[in-house]
């Protein structure tokens, strides 16, 4: 029905209300009334009423009787969980109801004895059964090792409930002043009825403030590079507990060279044996040796004192003391600089024989003037040839091995100039390396420059100023290496015509000899290559030799490893040979080709480190080293 249906109603209903005509009211017909019975009810249903609100009420009460019940259970049940809780509590067994207290001082002195009480108490409502005391701490500096630790055991036994146990021990700590040890202390024990271990852990730090090994370093703090310095150590034990079986290990730095020391290493050049220290006992060792490195370049000497480590003889096993000396590479005032050959370095490697020739420059780096200035060069060494030497405007002391350059031999040294510099010259030779006596081992010549002057002071005193360089030449082993081709000679059989016809095989043996002089060679190596027209034949003698073919490269090698020093005035030999095989063309008729290329000899001098290179002659099919060979015999015929 829509809006217009609606109004159009109310306005007739309007019409009809409001309306004074009759005719416009609409009379509805009136129904007949008819009778209608009702049963009523003898009384009232208030009976009724009452027996549904009673029905309601008694289906509602079981629901709030079992929920009243259930909180009474409920709340019960709380109550003797509570009890039993607290009941129960009385009994646990727990570690933290075991507490350890260490009673004692926090600071010792390294190697002294250290008294410490150390209390147990059982707040457990059970008694602690097979109780054992550990005690566990580090013998000195490394004892974050295992085998560093000193462990002690003690049974208790029974600890009963509520009760106190007292330790009352004493340790004996090692270590650096001002470092700290941890003592670790262990409870372990058991309880009635288990037989699971529990364990109670207790740390206690005690802090050394004293080293128990006294170290003194006695060198200089500053020193020129390439210069000689002594080092004197002392140690000494500072407790009146005997140390036994006592090491000193020494790390020297980068640049440092040993020479020798007093008494000897125990190992190597770093470790020394001390023995036994009883207090007031002092040990000095003496080490001598050179620096070497830049100037302003500081390097640093580290010693370390302890006990033997019985695993190891080149390191100390438990630190009880150690101590740094750091020196500065300083400038010198007077500075002079060796140069050998042209090349300044502190060593040089030369050949037997030949003129070696030495410069010496110096330069004054002080501020002020330096007078009477000198320079010695002394020589020495197992092949210094002393009928050798040349002493350019210098004096050469043939009594002293020396050459002496001072102001009665040199313009200028009376009053050397701030800045001043200048360069001194000589040259010297050396002796045969082989002498009738046999080969000289290690050979060289060792070259010592001092350099000194005065320097004038406040009061009309003057200082004394002093430089020294050392340097030091090697002469390197003379390793060759010869060749020789045979075909009736040698070990190996040939065939094929000789002289060699083109176009038709010939085999040939080639003999490679490697010599050595004085000095041992290692690595030594002998390669060459075959021509195109030249096959390797793989037979080599002897078998022990180690000889390859490479057949992308062509090469033989002949890896020989190392060669040994000349016995007597006899040099050291090694030989070899291998069989290849010859195919001429026509184009070679009339020459006498090579069948090998030029042959290179390498390996290394173990003494001066030197690489040594050697070349040998190719070798070819003319058989020169075969007796009753013809010149001809090399010849290609067609």
């Amino acid at each position: 029905m829509d809006n217009n249906d609606e109004l159009n109603k109310l306005n007739d209903l309007n019409r009809r209300l409001y309306s004074t005509n009759p005719d416009a009211i609409k009379k509805r017909p009136r129904r007949m009334l008819r009778p209608v019975e009702y049963i009523i009810p003898r009384a009232w249903g208030f009976k009724k009423n009452v027996q549904d609100i009673e029905q309601k009420l008694t289906v509602r009460q079981p629901i709030l009787k079992k929920f009243f019940l259930a909180s009474l259970i409920i709340f019960f049940c709380a109550l003797v969980f509570a009890g039993f809780m607290f009941y129960r509590g009385t009994r646990t067994i727990s570690t933290e109801n075991v507490d350890i207290t260490v009673l004692g001082n926090s600071f010792t002195n390294g190697g002294e004895e250290l008294p410490i009480e150390i209390q147990i108490k059982n707040d457990n409502a059970v008694p602690l059964d097979l109780a054992d005391l550990l005690i566990e701490y580090p013998r000195g500096s490394a004892g974050a090792l295992a085998s560093d630790m000193n462990r002690t055991r003690k049974a208790i036994g029974t600890i009963e409930a509520g009760k106190t146990y007292i330790e009352t021990t004493k340790l004996v700590l090692y270590g650096e002043q001002g470092t700290t040890r941890e003592v670790k202390i262990r409870l372990q024990y058991r309880v009635p009825g288990s037989n699971a271990i529990f364990i109670k852990d207790k740390y206690y730090t005690v802090n050394i403030n004293s080293a128990p090994l006294d170290i003194v370093i006695d060198a200089p703090k500053s020193i020129t590079p390439n210069q000689d310095i002594t080092l004197n150590i002392k140690a000494s034990l500072a407790t009146d507990q005997i140390a036994q079986n006592m090491r000193l290990l020494v790390e020297y730095p980068p640049g440092f060279e040993f020479k020798s020391a007093t008494p000897n290493p125990r190992y190597g050049t770093t470790l020394w044996d001390l023995g036994d220290l009883a207090y007031g006992t002092e040990k000095t060792i003496t080490i001598v040796g050179t620096v070497k490195g830049q100037e302003n370049e500081q390097q640093s000497f580290r010693v370390f004192a302890g006990s033997a480590d019985p695993s190891d003889e080149s390191r100390v096993g438990v630190i009880y003391n150690s101590l740094a000396h750091t020196i500065t590479l300083e400038q010198p005032f007077l500075d002079a600089k060796i140069f050998i050959d042209g090349k300044n370095a502190p060593t040089f490697n030369a050949k037997s024989r030949q003129t070696i020739p030495v410069q010496i420059e110096w330069t004054n780096n002080l501020p002020v003037s330096i007078s009477d200035v000198e320079v010695v060069v002394a020589l020495s060494g197992n092949v210094f040839n002393r009928n050798a030497v040349t002493a350019l405007g210098g004096f050469y002391d043939s009594s002293n091995n020396q050459i002496v350059w001072n102001k009665n031999t040199t313009s200028g040294f009376d009053l050397v100039e701030p800045g001043d510099k200048g360069r001194l010259s000589f040259s010297l030779q050396s002796l045969s390396l082989i002498t009738p006596q046999g080969v000289v081992q290690n050979p060289s010549i060792e070259l010592s420059v001092s350099i000194r002057g005065r320097q004038s002071g406040g009061g009309g005193a003057d200082a004394s100023i002093d430089s020294f360089e050392k340097g030091v030449i090697k002469f390197i082993s003379d390793l060759q290496v010869g060749t020789g081709t045979y075909y009736n000679k040698g070990p190996l059989r040939n065939s094929g015509v000789v002289p060699p016809a083109a176009d038709k095989k010939t085999t040939y043996t080639v003999n490679w000899v490697v010599t050595n002089s004085v000095n041992p060679v290692s690595g030594a190596e002998v390669r060459a290559t075959l021509p195109i027209y030249v096959t390797w034949k793989n037979s080599t003698s002897p078998v022990s030799e180690n000889i390859t073919y490479d057949t992308v490269t062509r090469e033989v090698i002949w890896k020989i490893d190392s060669v040994g020093r000349a016995s007597g005035t006899v040099p050291a030999r090694r030989e070899a040979y291998f069989q290849v095989e010859l195919k001429p063309s026509l184009l070679q008729v009339g020459s006498v080709p090579a069948i090998t290329s030029e042959v290179v000899l390498t390996g290394t001098d173990t003494f001066t480190g030197a690489l040594l290179r050697s070349q040998g002659r190719a070798s070819s099919t003319q058989l020169n080293s075969e007796e009753g060979a013809t010149a001809t015999a090399g010849v290609v015929i067609q």
